[in-house]
């Protein structure tokens, strides 16, 4: 089960809004792009599971994004799920690019994790695409037509 949950945020407006459900010692407002060291109590760096990072890659431009994939690797999740937000949306989608491209940089950017085609599939396909999420660059061939990455740490070799 789950026993630990952090959540950062980018902006302070959900927490403004009341709309924050976690308590707030599991809870900060930061920019995730800058160097970020979240701490267990006992003064250790805290790792995660899995990292999720939703709707919020395109949010981040080209020259921001190095600091937020420096920080997913600082964590050492076994998983990392990203959502991608894939139509306009001025001014808060600064960085649209098809799912193919997406898919190769955010590869480039976690040399240890790999894309994960058979947990994306199963996952996407227990839901139902509405129109927000269906990229603009049509094709049948996965994983270029929906908006979810799932990467899995690579084994280490003896």
């Amino acid at each position: 089960g789950i026993t630990d949950i952090f959540a950062i945020d980018g902006s302070d407006a959900a927490l403004r809004a009341g709309k924050v459900l976690l308590p707030l010692s599991n809870y900060c407002v930061a920019d995730i792009c800058l160097p970020l060291e979240i701490n267990k109590g006992n003064g250790l760096s805290a790792q995660f599971d899995v990292v999720s990072a939703l709707e919020l890659v395109e949010h981040i431009p080209d020259a921001k994004l190095k600091g937020l994939f420096e920080n997913v690797k600082r964590l050492q999740p076994q998983y990392v799920i990203f959502t991608i937000g894939l139509q306009p949306d001025p001014p808060y989608h600064v960085n649209l690019k098809p799912m193919s491209v997406w898919l190769e940089k955010i590869s480039s950017m976690l040399p240890s994790w790999n894309y994960n085609d058979i947990l994306s599939t199963e996952i996407f396909q227990d839901t139902r695409r509405n129109s927000r999420y269906i990229n603009e660059y049509h094709t049948n061939h996965l994983p270029y037509h929906r908006n979810l990455l799932i990467f899995t740490k690579q084994e280490k070799k003896l």
